[in-house]
């Protein structure tokens, strides 16, 4: 072990909360980092500090003073559960409480009263299902969603029209009671109102069905809260292993369609994302580019969003100077800017696998293909966890049982890849990886059922092994250029069912299209950044030849004067030596 001095704890950032102590207790602030990171670094840090020195080191270490510190186990807002606050709450209170929360965001009564019920029915089946299908009682679970939600409406932490990390908070008062409402919806009724709307998020608007499908269902509601209030929230493995995942507040502003009035007729199952969903793609997309950065063994945003070496914008991708068709963009971080890499999350196989696991995903939750998976353990050299793990299935049969196996475990359906233009109703040519959520029906045959995160149409109640084959079996895909494990989920070359072949022809053609634009733009910023670089190496140089001329002079001026001196030297030494000449003949032996 290292003898140097304990590292510095990280910025705020990663522990700031919104709670400001009554009575700063420096002792309990220290206690609170060791808390939030597992690392006594924290403590050693401050180690004999008295609470004046403590606290003056707290500033110079660029913490907020201890008055601003807050208790970071008590925040839901910051990805923590408040269970302990609702232990043993009635469903009666449970029922009441959320009921006037959902009226204070827009609901009519009788609209707040039926989700209501509708939210505690579908939290006791869930429980019904399987006593660890769902953490705690349906009744805390409900009281855990309201306290978010209650946070999500009061815009606590928001101060001055900033978000606890000192992001600008876009959300009005109108965009957080749409927050709320499709929250709330979400949470009722998942395969209906779970859907990816007009954006390539798939992988995350999938990962996020099954985490409201059974398990810890009010974490959601948790995380939603803390970035729309914080900025940042803390992502929890089921190991225990937590991260703090900043998120650019202009990724979770209102686009085309979160910007509109929340409406059943237009959001969920009728095909457009509604505000939560925009939230929970903001974070899920930026926990994923964070962990491209974490195995490339590159700063991540868990000191802020400016100090991530890729962001995810799930809207606005113009603020990182490219825009995209749906608004989204992968960007990594290069000298003193970003240059784009994908108008999508940017994920393969392995890095849906990495986030199901990093958001608390059970193990195994993703489903491949072997034929397309090749192993069911990640690739060595490339960073993931030796221990993450996806399903492989050989067949439909191979599926069914394990499916089974995983859904009684769970409670959840499974994420599965498919190459989306070989789903029924597609055009079986080119490809596309999508990503959607597979379950059993409780019917005689125990069938397929496919939810595909579009509209409601598009989803695939009963769907046959021939079916489920097709989609899922890479022989079965027959167009050349076949997705590998390697293969971005977007769409792609083929005609997928929730569009016509003359929609995808249009797509293909805009994106083209806009990949001529994109590649246009990458010219003009590369050419600009090589003008700069070389009027920066110009500089430079100009600098480096005055300051080498400065020293040339001064070595000249150096040399003249030693020679000047040594001229001195010489004269003087010749003037003695005529001396001498003159002196000796007059000195008479003895």
């Amino acid at each position: 072990m290292s003898n140097d001095a304990p590292a510095e704890p990280k910025k705020v950032q990663e522990v700031q909360q919104h709670q400001a102590l009554d009575k700063p207790d420096l002792n309990s602030v220290r206690d609170t980092l060791v808390a939030g990171h597992g690392d006594d670094s924290y403590r050693q840090a401050f180690a004999g500090l008295s609470p004046d020195e403590a606290e003056k080191k707290v500033v110079k270490l660029g913490f907020p003073k201890s008055s601003d510190v807050a208790n970071y186990n008590g925040s839901p807002e910051s990805g923590k559960d408040c269970s302990e606050q609702f232990k043993g709450i009635s469903e009666k209170q449970a029922l009441a409480d959320y009921t006037s929360t959902l009226r204070n965001a827009g609901f009519t009564k009788s609209e707040a009263e039926d989700l209501a019920l509708k939210s505690m029915d579908r939290l006791k089946s869930i429980k019904a299902g399987g006593d660890d299908h769902l953490r705690g009682t349906p009744a805390e679970q409900l009281a855990r969603i309201n306290k978010a939600m209650c946070d999500i409406l009061d815009k606590n932490g928001v101060k001055d029209g900033k978000l606890f990390d000192g992001q600008i908070d876009y959300s009005t008062i109108f965009g957080r009671k749409n927050t709320v409402k499709d929250l709330a919806c979400r949470i009722a009724d998942p395969p209906r109102f779970v859907v990816q709307g007009d954006h390539f998020s798939c992988v995350l608007e999938s990962e996020l069905k099954q985490k409201l499908e059974a398990g810890d269902v009010a974490e959601v509601a948790e995380l939603t809260a803390s970035v729309v209030n914080n900025g940042f929230a803390q992502v929890k493995q089921l190991d225990g292993k937590t991260r703090i995942v900043h998120v650019d507040s202009s990724s979770f502003k209102p686009d085309a369609e979160s910007s509109l009035a929340f409406n059943p007729q237009y959001h969920g199952d009728k095909g457009k994302r509604g505000a939560a969903g925009h939230v929970w793609d903001a974070l899920a997309g930026q926990t994923m580019a964070d962990l491209k950065s974490e195995r490339a063994g590159l700063p991540t945003s868990a000191d802020g969003i400016g100090k991530a070496s890729y962001v995810y914008m799930a809207a606005h991708s113009e603020n990182y100077g490219v825009k995209t068709k749906t608004g989204e963009g992968l960007f990594k971080k290069s000298g003193n800017g970003y240059v784009f890499k994908e108008d999508n999350p940017g994920a393969a196989l392995w890095d849906v696998a990495h986030l199901n696991k990093a958001l608390g995903g059970h193990d195994g939750a993703v489903f491949v293909h072997q034929k397309l998976a090749g192993s069911d353990r990640p690739p060595a050299g490339k960073g993931f966890p030796p221990d993450l793990h996806i399903t492989t299935f050989s067949g439909t049969d191979d599926l069914r049982n394990k499916l089974a196996d995983f859904q009684g475990k769970t409670g959840q359906s499974a994420q599965i890849c498919v190459d989306a233009p070989y789903l029924p109703g597609g055009g079986a040519d080119g490809h596309g990886l999508h990503a959607m959520n597979i379950s059993l029906n409780k019917d005689r045959t125990r069938s397929f059922r496919l939810d595909n995160n579009w509209p409601k149409d598009k989803d695939l109640d009963v769907v046959s092994d021939s079916a489920v084959d097709k989609a899922t079996n890479p022989d079965k895909w027959i167009s050349a250029g076949r997705p590998t494990a390697d293969t971005i989920f977007r769409p792609g070359s083929g005609t997928n069912p929730n569009e016509t072949a003359a929609e995808a022809d249009k797509r293909r053609a805009e994106e083209s299209k806009r990949k001529e634009i994109e590649l246009e733009e990458e010219r003009k910023r590369k050419e600009e950044q090589r003008k700069k670089e070389e009027k920066e190496t110009a500089e430079r140089l100009k600098k480096e030849e005055e300051q080498l001329a400065k020293v040339a002079k001064e070595q000249r001026d150096l040399y003249l004067k030693q020679l000047q001196l040594q001229k001195e030297l010489d004269e003087k030494q010749y003037a003695e030596r005529l001396v001498a000449h003159h002196i000796t003949p007059m000195v008479t032996p003895v």
